[in-house]
């Protein structure tokens, strides 16, 4: 939020932001950013629901979902990376090599105009917070981080 000009993608995995979305605006500053955010829907920690940071951090806050969290991101790049937050996003079920064993993973994406930015979740089924990584979990991520523009 704070240094968009600066930063070009993040990945986030089983992390947690801001419940309200205003928040993580910067008044008259463009925030084209890519996003990736993955979870695992099985994360007992920061709960892929939402919830409170009780036990977590030292000044509790609540946190919003993974599916809250990305449609905040469309929301604070909706004016500078015309990010659709109304539409739906979309769901895909990929089996990318993420997780040692057999994982499936939704990805659910919201369409931003701008070609530098883009909203997208890829969902960890039955996936707790601290998996068993693959040997190509950096590759994965790289390739995707490569491909946008």
């Amino acid at each position: 939020c704070r240094f968009p000009d600066r930063i070009t993608a993040i990945v986030s995995f089983a992390g947690m932001t801001f419940l309200d979305p205003d928040d993580c605006r910067n008044a008259g500053t463009e925030q084209l950013v890519h996003i990736l955010h993955i979870h695992g829907d099985s994360d007992l920690v920061v709960s892929y629901q939402g919830g409170s940071s009780l036990g977590i951090i030292p000044a509790p806050a609540f946190y919003p979902g993974a599916l809250k969290t990305i449609e905040n991101w469309a929301y604070t790049m909706k004016n500078s990376g015309d990010c659709d937050q109304a539409a739906m996003p979309t769901t895909v079920l990929e089996n990318l090599p993420l997780i040692v064993g057999n994982v499936d993973v939704d990805v659910h994406k919201y369409e931003c105009s701008h070609p530098n930015a883009s909203v997208t979740h890829w969902k960890l089924q039955e996936v707790g917070h601290l998996p068993a990584f693959s040997e190509d979990f950096s590759k994965t991520i790289l390739s995707y981080l490569f491909e946008l523009e």
